[in-house]
């Protein structure tokens, strides 16, 4: 309680000494934070959780089926294919499955059988 009368107090102080028109200025200043920081933070998350990719699934799909030079790589892990399964294509072939690489114990480890 008692940090926060000398916080109180410099507020009141600010407040009474400081002209109107730069109190103004930081309420509008304020607002504008309260009204584009939820954009500027969302926009912030969304560049942080990587590349959403410009095709949707279905347009992948479709050009896929249709473009004769169009594959889909999948990079993911072997437990990620595991829980989530590997694309249902109508054209095998089209699928290129890379092995993941990871470090266990400091060694790389490709996925192969002489990995433990």
């Amino acid at each position: 309680m008692s940090t926060t009368k000398p916080l109180i107090n410099q507020l009141v102080s600010f407040v009474t000494t400081t002209e109107p028109v730069v109190l103004g200025e930081y309420a509008l200043a304020g607002l504008a934070v309260y009204l584009v920081g939820p954009t500027v933070l969302g926009a912030l998350a969304g560049a942080a959780r990587g590349y959403a990719g410009e095709l949707t699934a279905a347009a992948a799909l479709d050009q896929v089926c249709n473009d004769g030079n169009t594959v889909i790589v999948d990079i993911r892990t072997t437990r990620e294919k595991e829980a989530t399964g590997i694309p249902d294509l109508p054209v095998r072939d089209r699928l290129v499955e890379l092995d993941y690489a990871t470090i266990d114990d400091r060694r790389v480890c490709w996925g192969c059988c002489c990995c433990p």
